[in-house]
């Protein structure tokens, strides 16, 4: 079930995506976790395609539990 943010995002935002967008999380603090559920939540509009942080294992840890490679 997509976080309540995803949902009220997607019932307020209706956007039609010819090619889905191709997203990368950068900072894995603790809102990414929230923008990793509303990019879940919304795989016609894209996908998670790679995690960034200054601590490398950080991303790592974060992309093993979200997806997306780390960079």
């Amino acid at each position: 079930m997509p976080a309540p943010a995803a949902q009220r995002l997607l019932k307020c935002r209706k956007m039609e995506v010819q090619t889905p967008l191709g997203i990368a999380i950068v900072g894995c603090g603790r809102i990414a976790r929230f923008h990793a559920a509303a990019i879940a939540a919304s795989p016609d509009l894209g996908e998670l395609i790679a995690v960034v942080d200054a601590d490398p294992a950080r991303a790592e840890e974060f992309a093993s539990c979200h997806g997306g490679p780390a960079v």
